[in-house]
């Protein structure tokens, strides 16, 4: 146990680690049982143990054997794997959700973004439109009509620069990083 075969189990019923009966005749070999059992030492420290134990019929007698090993490391190790096992789940959940809110965001970030985009640029675009209308249909004097077009040219002014404030917004922030 623990590198030493001396280690002497204080606590141990190897009554519940026994299999209750063998089934031994002339042409059995082997049959075996293992259990897993927990013994105390001396010292009070708990050990796992894998008891294996198995009859044999040779010379017309049975013998019997038992092997003991210490498996606490193996255990423990277990222990620390299941546990490690239940914080990646919980990692994955915390990813999962994390992942699902970025979404959100993100739907209601374009949602607000194509509103921006139909009540600014679209009234501006109209605006141009029905002014681009107006000048066609004008039988005014130049000076009218140079004011209209001046007025249009404005007008796709304030669009453009709308258009840039929305690229601006939409652009990823790594950019800002570089």
């Amino acid at each position: 146990f623990n590198d030493t075969a001396t280690t002497e189990i204080y606590t141990l019923s190897l009554h519940d680690a026994l299999p209750i009966s063998y089934i031994i005749n002339e042409t059995s070999n082997i049959v075996g049982h293992s259990v897993n059992q927990t013994g105390i030492t001396k010292d009070n420290q708990v050990l796992n143990l894998l008891i294996s134990t198995s009859a044999r019929f040779r010379n017309d007698k049975i013998i019997f054997t038992a092997f003991i090993k210490d498996i606490s490391e193996q255990k423990e190790m277990e222990k620390k794997l299941l546990k490690n096992l239940n914080i990646l789940a919980s990692h994955r959940e915390d990813l999962k959700r994390l992942s699902l809110d970025a979404i959100r965001v993100q739907e209601i970030e374009r949602k607000r973004i194509s509103q921006d985009l139909h009540d600014q640029i679209g009234q501006s675009l109209s605006a141009l439109n029905i002014s681009l209308e107006l000048i066609k249909d004008q039988k005014s004097s130049g000076a009218d009509i140079e004011k209209m077009i001046h007025d249009c040219q404005a007008l796709v002014s304030s669009t453009s620069e709308e258009i840039h404030r929305f690229t601006f917004e939409l652009r990823p922030t790594i950019i800002d990083d570089l």
